[in-house]
């Protein structure tokens, strides 16, 4: 049966049909060493901040070698003496890295593969992580209203602020409640988001407390395209109220509101 089998597998392999397998062997030794070795950590990063990082590779071989580009991450270019020319027997070569974090946020991790001239080598890694800052921030995902009266109009605001200097462009896309007016502020890459509380506009049907489900979505066009932003990719939640105390008979403007989270 075994040799059937190999038969039938020295066929197919000959007709193209699958491919045939290489016979395992003893890897060759590396003929170069890396500094720095393994992953770097590149820190933290602004959403337009460049950041590039300084290898050297050591020829541990009595020949000379050259190095090329594989495969390269997105945002991830490299250059030097080291991808120039090959390095000689001995010898050892520079290259840089650069890593352009632009439409990234939150930890990230790149790559670059590189091979050699040498097919017994194999590939040779250059891993980074970093931690990319949100372009857009704003200083809060809750705000409070406190205790409020029935002649009060609180306000709350949300201060938005574009780290890479571009013009901000915000919009509320989630319809509000009569009760509740909003006003936006904007000029350069700075925005205020104000909203103010109408007691006396809430629904007699509402006395028992405002909907604690009610959050508030806003847009903002980015540098490509437009998307739904808040600190965390959730929704900015804006109140949320304890059950009104009053007797049923009571009208809605002798009620007193508490926001509890």
């Amino acid at each position: 049966m075994r040799t059937i089998g190999t038969a039938i597998t020295l066929a197919l392999a000959t007709a193209g049909l699958i491919a045939p397998v290489r016979a395992a062997g003893p890897f060759a030794p590396a003929r170069l060493r890396i500094e720095p070795a393994g992953r770097v950590d590149l820190g933290e990063l602004g959403p337009l901040e460049i950041r590039t990082r300084s290898y050297r590779f050591a020829n541990l071989s009595a020949a000379p070698i050259a190095l090329r580009v594989l495969d390269l991450s997105p945002g991830v270019s490299v250059a030097g003496p080291a991808l120039e020319r090959p390095i000689p027997g001995g010898g050892s070569a520079g290259l840089e890295l650069r890593v352009d974090p632009a439409g990234w946020s939150g930890p990230q991790a790149r790559n670059v593969r590189l091979g050699t001239d040498d097919p017994g080598q194999g590939s040779f890694y250059l891993p980074v992580r970093m931690t990319v800052r949100p372009d857009l921030t704003v200083d809060g995902r809750r705000r409070s209203f406190g205790d409020v009266g029935v002649n009060e109009s609180p306000s709350s605001v949300f201060q938005f602020a574009r780290e890479t200097g571009k013009a901000l462009t915000l919009r509320v896309v989630t319809p509000l409640p009569d009760y509740l007016e909003c006003e936006l502020r904007t000029g350069g890459p700075m925005a205020q988001l104000a909203f103010t509380l109408r007691p006396g506009r809430i629904p007699p049907g509402m006395r028992l407390g405002l909907d604690p489900r009610y959050s508030l979505r806003c847009q903002v066009a980015g540098p490509s395209r437009p998307r739904v932003c808040s600190p965390s990719g959730g929704s900015c939640r804006l109140a949320r109220y304890r059950p009104c105390r009053c007797a049923p008979q009571t009208p809605v403007s002798g009620c007193l509101y508490r926001r509890v989270w």
